[in-house]
This record gives C-alpha cells, sequence and structure tokens, in this order.
C-alpha cells in the first residue's frame, strides 16, 4: 500500500535513511520534497545516499543545481570513494522546458536495472519561462507529469525536487498539483522546529485551488 499524503518537516541534519527505504518499497512513492535555501543540497544527498547504498540512481536536472562537490563530500563522510560514487550516478541536464519533456519520455530507455531510483529536481523550473506561452507551458508540464506517473504506476520509484523561490506567481498552479499528486511530501527547513511533523499545506499554496490542463485552456480562452 502506498503511503498516504502527507508533509513530513526534514532539516539538512535529518537521517535520510527512512524515507530512502520508502522509496524502495513496492509499490514506490512518489515523493516531493521542496524548500528554499538547503532543497538542492538535500537533494543532492538524497541521490548520495541512494548510490551508496547501491540504488540505481538517474537524475534529470532543470535547475542546473545537482551540487557535484555534495556527492564527493557525502562519500568522504563515508570513507568511500568519491569519484566512482559520481561515475555511479547517471546525471543529464535540461535547460528547457522542451529539453525536460524529452528527457523524461526517454527515460524508458536507460531504465536497465530494477528499482532504478529516477530523481527529477526543478520539475516545474523550466516551465516557469515566460519565453514559453502558458497555454504551451501547461500542455508539457502536465504530460511531462503523467508519463512520471505512468513511469510510476509501473514500479518505478520517483524523487522529485523542488524550490519554491522564485515562483511565477501566474503559473504556480503548476507546484499546486505537484504537491497535490505526490504521495509524500518532505519540506526542507534550514533549522529544526520544536514539532518536525506537520499536517498543513504548504503556505505558498495554502488557499489556492486545484488546476487541470482542461480548467487551464478554459480559463485562458
Amino acid at each position: 500500500m502506498k503511503m498516504q499524503r502527507e508533509e513530513i518537516i526534514i532539516t539538512p541534519a535529518s537521517s535520510l535513511s527512512p524515507y530512502l527505504r520508502e522509496l524502495a518499497a513496492m509499490p514506490p512513492p512518489k515523493v516531493l520534497l521542496y524548500g528554499r535555501d538547503a532543497l538542492h543540497a538535500t537533494a543532492t544527498r538524497f541521490v548520495a545516499r541512494a548510490a551508496l547504498h547501491n540504488t540505481p540512481v538517474l537524475v534529470v536536472d532543470g535547475a542546473n543545481a545537482f551540487d557535484p562537490y555534495e556527492v564527493a563530500q557525502t562519500a568522504q563522510r563515508r570513507q568511500r570513494d568519491p569519484e566512482r560514487l559520481l561515475k555511479s550516478i547517471r546525471l543529464a541536464r535540461a535547460f528547457t522546458c522542451y529539453q525536460l519533456r524529452e528527457l523524461i519520455f526517454r527515460l524508458p530507455e536507460h531504465l536497465e536495472a530494477p528499482g532504478t531510483l529516477v530523481t527529477i529536481i526543478g520539475l516545474c523550473t523550466t516551465f516557469f519561462d515566460d519565453d514559453v506561452m502558458l497555454r504551451e507551458a501547461a500542455a508539457l508540464f502536465y504530460q511531462t507529469w503523467w508519463k512520471l506517473a505512468e513511469l510510476n504506476h509501473q514500479g518505478v520509484p520517483i524523487l522529485i525536487a523542488q524550490s519554491v523561490s522564485p515562483v511565477n506567481l501566474r503559473r504556480k498552479y503548476f507546484l499546486e498539483d505537484l504537491y497535490r499528486l505526490s504521495d509524500w511530501v518532505l519540506r526542507v527547513e534550514p533549522a529544526a522546529r520544536p514539532h518536525q511533523r506537520e499536517f498543513q499545506p504548504m503556505a505558498l499554496i495554502a488557499d489556492a485551488r486545484h488546476w487541470n490542463t482542461r480548467a487551464l485552456m478554459e480559463r485562458e480562452g
């Protein structure tokens, strides 16, 4: 049974082992990792820790935020060879939403090992680009999302890391739907709080309505 969607606060010092175990469960979840300053370093640490446990990892980076130095530091802390760990992580970068969609749709060609952890850094980021018309960006975004959902349904664990700063406010419903459609949500905070588990929507989208592609098309006319 998949995890019920809930929001849990983690910090850069939090142990990632429980979440890596859940990502390895069957059926695997779709996990959203979101936050601001500490988000990308934590996402990279997730990837490094998974690779240290010999989990095949494939990263699609749409925010140009994957940090090889964080991977090397994680390896050194565990007394492992940084170069070998980096070589075990397959990485593809996307600089436009078109490239990101293409990479996601081509993922099945590269999922040779069972249990490969697919990590998407900045799933929404390239779709915030105002150089791409809103209607087209929305169509591409939802095509991309449903392809990931299809892969997840086929047994592929999905980890999505998304920064909430900066956000294109006219397109913030991409984040809203990403939040709602994820099975589990981890919010990265820079420091611990008294109660680390919370069951409340992210502040950015607290009173926003659910959007889908058809509603968007009708609204934008």
